[in-house]
C-alpha cells in the first residue's frame, strides 16, 4: 500500500491539490445525486441543487486544457470495459439481476460519460487551435452564447416551440464542448488579468454560491439544474474558484493523491441499472437497520464512494504490476500515429 501511495504521490506532483480535493467532492456529489434520485427517498430539489457537479468535471478540463492521444483514448476505454466488466459481475452474483451479452456490452462500452469524454477528446485539437486566437474567440463569443442557450432551452418545457437538432441536451458530447470551451474562454481572461470572478472575495463568493444553490434547487422544475443549463455552469464556475484557493494541508494531500486516480472508476461502477439498485436496497438495509431516512442518502453515498474505490484498486494494482508493458506499448501507439500525422502535414504543405 505505501509503494501504490508513494508512486500515486509522485505521479501528481506538480498538480494542484486543490483542484483534486475538488474534483473528489464533485465525485462525491455525484454520488450524492445517484443516491437522492435513485434510493427510497428522492428528492428533486435537492438533486437538482447539485446535478451542476457533472459540468464541474468537464470545467476543470477546459481550464487546463486536454490533449488528444490515441493512447489516453485506450486507457479510457480500458478503464470502462474493467469498470463495466466488474458491474457485470456484482449484478450477477451478489444483486441476482439478469445480465445478458447486450447488458454487459452496454456496460463496458456504452456509459454516457465516456463516451461523451471521448468525442470531446477528438475535437480538442480543433478547440484548442482555436483558442491560439483570442481575437477570433471574441469574435464567436456571440455564437457561443446562442448554442449555449439552445443547448439548455432544448430541455426545457418550451422546448416545443423552438427547433430542435439531435444531439443537443445533456447527456450529449455537445453538452460538454459547452462547457469546455467556456472553461477555456474563462482561462485566457484570467491569464489576461481580466476574469470577473477574481475580483470577488472569497466571502462574497460562497454567499453567491449559496444563492445560487437555492436557486438550482427551487428551479429545479424549471430545469435550472440540468448539466445543459448556463446556471449549473456558474456553478461549476465558482466553486471551482473557491477550491482553487484553499491551501490543502500534507495529511489531506495525500489522501487526495491517493484517491484521485480512481475518481473516474468510481463513476463507472456505480452509475448504471445494477449500481442504482444496489443503492436502493443499500437504503433499504440501512433504513431498516433503524437509521433515519434522510440519513440514509448521505450515508449510502459514502458508502458507495469507498466500495467503488476500493474495487478499484483491484485495476490499478494490476496496472502497477503491468506498468513497464503498457508504458512500452502506449509510446510505440503515440509514435506510430505521430508519423502519420506527420506525412500528412508534409503532403499537405506540399
Amino acid at each position: 500500500m505505501d509503494s501504490i501511495l508513494a508512486g500515486m504521490q509522485k505521479k501528481s506532483k506538480g498538480r494542484d491539490i486543490s483542484v483534486e480535493l475538488y474534483r473528489v467532492f464533485l465525485m462525491f456529489l455525484i454520488c450524492l445525486i445517484h443516491s437522492s434520485g435513485y434510493g427510497i427517498a428522492p428528492n428533486p430539489y435537492f438533486t437538482g441543487g447539485i446535478l451542476w457537479a457533472v459540468c464541474g468535471f468537464v470545467f476543470i478540463s477546459g481550464w487546463f486544457g486536454i490533449r488528444f492521444s490515441v493512447s489516453k483514448m485506450l486507457r479510457l476505454l480500458a478503464t470502462g470495459v474493467f469498470c463495466g466488466g466488474l458491474t457485470a459481475l456484482i449484478a450477477h452474483f451478489f444483486l441476482d439481476l439478469p445480465v445478458d451479452c447486450r447488458e454487459i456490452g452496454h456496460l463496458m462500452l456504452r456509459p454516457w460519460f465516456l463516451c461523451a469524454y471521448m468525442v470531446l477528446m477528438l475535437l480538442v485539437p480543433f478547440l484548442n487551435s482555436a483558442f491560439d486566437n483570442f481575437r477570433r474567440i471574441k469574435n464567436g463569443f456571440v455564437a457561443f452564447l446562442f448554442l449555449l442557450m439552445w443547448n439548455w432551452l432544448s430541455r426545457t418545457d418550451i422546448k416545443f416551440c423552438l427547433p430542435i437538432a439531435y444531439g443537443l441536451g445533456d447527456y450529449t458530447f455537445m453538452m460538454m464542448v459547452v462547457v469546455y470551451i467556456a472553461a477555456r474562454f474563462m482561462r485566457k481572461c484570467h491569464d489576461r488579468g481580466n476574469f470577473f470572478l477574481d475580483q470577488f472575495s472569497s466571502k462574497r463568493l460562497l454567499v453567491c454560491v449559496i444563492l445560487l444553490f437555492a436557486l438550482l434547487s427551487a428551479g429545479s422544475h424549471l430545469q435550472f439544474g440540468i448539466y445543459s443549463s448556463p446556471f449549473s455552469l456558474m456553478m461549476a464556475t465558482m466553486c471551482f474558484v473557491l477550491f482553487k484557493r484553499l491551501r490543502v494541508g500534507k495529511r489531506i494531500d495525500s489522501v487526495v493523491t491517493f484517491i484521485s486516480p480512481s475518481l473516474l472508476s468510481v463513476y463507472l461502477i456505480h452509475s448504471n441499472t445494477p449500481g442504482f439498485v444496489a443503492i436502493k436496497r443499500l437504503q433499504s438495509f440501512l433504513w431498516g437497520s433503524g437509521i433515519p431516512k434522510f440519513a440514509c442518502v448521505p450515508l449510502a453515498a459514502v458508502i458507495v464512494f469507498w466500495a467503488c474505490f476500493s474495487m478499484d484498486l483491484l485495476r490499478r494494482g494490476a496496472c502497477r504490476l503491468l506498468r513497464g508493458a503498457i508504458k512500452r506499448f502506449e509510446s510505440g501507439l503515440d509514435d506510430v500515429c505521430a508519423r502519420i500525422e506527420a506525412v500528412v502535414c508534409a503532403s499537405l504543405h506540399k
